[in-house]
């Protein structure tokens, strides 16, 4: 990594770090092409390999600059201090979408490095993505007030059935345009509030109902 990279103007580096998310993002390691990386970042092949001497370094610093990104978006006081679990996912869903609108590849391009089989990228990622799955997953289980649930809801059940419902939220938002990406959030949130009505004792909905 050249330090030239960060002295350039911050737009700058949005746009090459968007473009190379974009195309990682598209297709296993291999077969993604730095040439179309630097053809949609508006620079020369050249230049793309002295800001991050090869396609490898690449792929690492976005990946690392990724992962820093969401963990210090998920870890704002108003996510870590909520104890309504429903209230702390769709706060979180939220700092989501505002990172989708600034880096629209980004969580596409998490969970293609999560199917990746190059070796080398797996040797150089190690297991990073999973135990931060888990160590979000504990902390979502440790901070909430699971005495709001039904006496008769497993939280372990639940919290792995909204994880597979925010997985693959993810997942679809790759190929949407901003209006449609907006739209499918707000179904998920609609998904969220179903969960809610469904899983929590009544003394905890009809705040919410009077609300709305």
């Amino acid at each position: 990594m050249h330090p030239t990279f960060f002295a350039l103007p911050k737009s700058r580096q949005m746009q090459i770090v968007n473009a190379a998310m974009e195309v990682f993002s598209q297709g296993d390691y291999r077969h993604c092409v730095t040439d179309d990386i630097a053809a949609r970042a508006g620079i020369s092949k050249g230049l793309l390999f002295h800001y991050f001497e090869n396609k490898l370094g690449l792929y690492l610093y976005l990946y690392r600059y990724a992962l820093d990104l969401v963990t210090e978006r998920l870890r704002a006081p108003a996510i870590t201090q909520e104890r309504d679990f429903f209230d702390l996912l769709e706060r979180a869903t939220l700092e989501k979408l505002a990172l989708m609108r600034e880096h629209p590849s980004l969580f596409a391009f998490f969970f293609q490095s999560r199917v990746e089989k190059d070796e080398a990228v797996l040797r150089a990622l190690g297991t990073v993505w999973d135990p931060l799955i888990n160590q979000s997953a504990g902390q979502i289980l440790a901070q909430t007030d699971w005495s709001r649930f039904r006496d008769d809801v497993d939280p372990k059940l639940v919290l792995d059935l909204v994880l597979w419902s925010a997985e693959g939220f993810s997942k679809l938002h790759g190929e949407l345009r901003s209006g449609d990406l907006e739209e499918l959030s707000r179904e998920y949130l609609r998904a969220l509030d179903l969960m809610r009505r469904h899983f929590y004792k009544p003394e905890w909905l009809e705040p919410r109902q009077k609300e709305q």
